[in-house]
């Protein structure tokens, strides 16, 4: 019986993952087709799905429920592939395929590992705040960040409207209209988000409450620091230079780990001043590089033009 939930987990999962790289492919297709909004038909379709035939499955005891949840993202996939087999199959050639992964490794490996690196921070960070921090410390974080994943979503949303207009740009310079929209929309969100805090704690406070204090305006500013380093990759990405984001975060949070660890106590504002800190020498670095790199390319541009035939 051990066996079996263990194995019924690993096959919801691996649904459940493998939906997710359906949702994020289709997503840069339709962005590519400058018809972003398109990704919601298949999104919104399956998850009210989910939660219908859950609802459906709970109430008529269809057991186990868990099942249910996960058969629209099972069939979206079945289908998927079925298309695939039926249509593109035929088209398939593994040496191109070889090459393009080949090709899609070297772009894509060091971002592949800046990812699992800032995975293990987050959760570095996680488990060392929860061996020094107070229960009630702990969850007005976690609720400060679930709030602050607003900003973030906000970044995601703009990055990935603009990433084509980005990427195509010939010019790989530092675009400033795009640049200003982006802080137009950023700093809104982040308005929005202050302003979800004191209704939440005017209305909510007798169960959950966010202290106005220094520390909670620095996590605050800590997401909105991570999303101008993200924005910062999308050019990285343009200049195809992602082995520098790799290296700059591992410089930085070598720089996070020794001072966490150079404290045997830390506080709350203490943690907030760190994570500040940790983000705040990553963008630096980033922002010295970008900087750098543009002025190379300018360079390397305005040579070409002089020295043409």
């Amino acid at each position: 019986m051990h066996n079996y939930q263990l194995l019924l987990l690993l096959v919801l999962v691996c649904i459940r993952t493998f939906f997710t790289f359906l949702t994020g492919f289709y997503s840069n297709i339709f962005r590519l087709k400058d018809d972003p909004s398109k990704i919601y038909v298949i999104t919104i379709a399956v998850n009210v799905s989910s939660l219908v035939l859950l609802i459906i499955a709970y109430f008529l005891a269809w057991s186990p429920v868990v099942i249910y949840f996960f058969m629209p993202s099972a069939l979206a996939l079945l289908v998927v592939a079925s298309k695939f087999i039926a249509t593109e199959l035929k088209h398939f050639n593994f040496n191109d395929f070889l090459a393009f992964l080949k090709s899609s490794m070297i772009f894509a490996w060091p971002i592949m590992l800046n990812s699992l690196l800032m995975n293990f921070m987050n959760n570095y960070a996680k488990i060392y705040a929860y061996g020094n921090l107070s229960q009630e410390e702990m969850t007005e974080i976690a609720y400060l960040m679930r709030i602050g994943m607003l900003i973030q979503l906000s970044h995601a949303a703009f990055s990935a409207f603009y990433s084509k207009s980005l990427f195509m740009d010939v010019k790989e310079k530092f675009n400033m209209k795009i640049f200003k929209q982006y802080n137009v929309a950023l700093l809104f969100s982040v308005f929005m988000v202050v302003l979800l805090i004191l209704f939440t704690n005017y209305f909510l406070g007798s169960f959950i409450k966010i202290s106005l204090e220094l520390s909670s305006f620095l996590f605050l500013f800590y997401i909105v620091i991570w999303c101008y380093i993200g924005y910062l990759e999308l050019y990285f990405g343009v200049l195809n230079v992602n082995r520098k984001t790799l290296y700059y975060s591992m410089i930085s949070s070598v720089f996070y780990i020794f001072l966490l660890r150079s404290f045997d106590n830390i506080s709350l504002l203490q943690l907030s001043v760190f994570m500040v800190a940790w983000f705040h020498e990553y963008m630096n670095l980033s922002c010295v590089s970008a900087k750098e790199i543009s002025k190379r390319r300018a360079n390397q541009r305005t040579l070409f033009h002089n020295y043409r035939p």
